[in-house]
Order: C-alpha cells, then structure tokens, then sequence
C-alpha cells in the first residue's frame, strides 16, 4: 500500500513538474495582439421576443441593432452535417425553434451578418461538436466568400486543452 502511494506521489509530481516546464518553456502568443476581447458579451445570440439561447436569426437581428462588441453563438451540426446555431445537442432545437418560429441560424447566414458589421468578435461555443472541425469550417466560409476580415475575428470558446 504504501509502495502504490509512493507511485502516486511521484506520477502527481512528474506530471506537475511537465506542466509547469511546458508552461514555462511555450511562446507566449498574442502579446502584441492587434484585438483585445471586450469584457462583456452578448451570449447565443441575445434574446428575441421574451426568449434566450435560440441562437437564431432574429436573436442575432436584435441584438446587431445594438452597439455590441462580441456575440456568442453555440454551433452544432445537424444530423446532416450543416453548421447552425443550436444550443442544445439534441432534438430540442428543432422543438424551441418550431414553437416559436425562429429562423434556424446557418454558419453562412452568420458569418455574412457578422462581416458586415466590422468589429464584432464571434465567440464560438461548441460543446457538442468538435472545434476543430467547427473552426475549419468557419475559415473555410470565410475564405470562401472573402469575408477575410471576420478570421481575425472569430474566437473558439475552449472548455479543456
């Protein structure tokens, strides 16, 4: 028993000692970021019409005609494989949106709003979906449609490293 212990002990400190060595010894990035994120934000879109995270057109209508700085937006793909706005991993965004009629909120739709309102940062939350794959997929609708402006712009909301 106290032999596993010991184990415990000197696995907990070498995986210290790594993180630290790791965090250390990495490029610092973004020192001289030509943005810095404002400190509040509009979350899944903003509300519309008395309800909250439908992360739909309207929601994002609404809330551009405010003077905001950073909107967040939950995107998830359907079973299809279309990038939307859905804050739910399950059929319950297809519920919510069809009882309150809300236009369901495409990555294209959203990224064409967002670039032509310059200096919006779009935060995405993906909880469902794999980032990397979302972030690709926005690039790529960006370059694509020449909305270069918006990659600045676009920031992945992380949960774990």
């Amino acid at each position: 028993m106290l032999m596993s212990a010991k184990i415990r002990f000197y696995r907990r400190s070498l995986a210290f000692i790594m993180i630290i060595s790791m965090v250390i010894m990495s490029p610092v990035r973004h020192v001289n970021a030509k943005y810095q994120l404002p400190r509040k934000f509009i979350h899944a879109c903003g509300s519309y019409g008395g309800q909250a995270y439908t992360n739909s057109v309207e929601a994002l209508d609404n809330t551009l005609k405010h003077s905001v700085k950073a909107i967040e937006v939950d995107l998830n793909y359907t079973s299809d494989g279309y990038l939307i706005g859905a804050h739910y991993c399950s059929g319950r965004l297809a519920y919510l949106q069809n009882v309150y009629d809300f236009t369901v909120l495409t990555a294209d739709v959203l990224l064409k709003k967002l670039n032509e309102n310059e200096g919006i940062y779009l935060i995405v939350d993906s909880k469902c979906a794999n980032i990397n794959r979302v972030y690709r997929d926005l690039v790529k609708i960006c370059t694509d449609n020449g909305y270069d402006s918006m990659l600045d712009r676009i920031v992945p909301q992380l949960y774990s490293e």
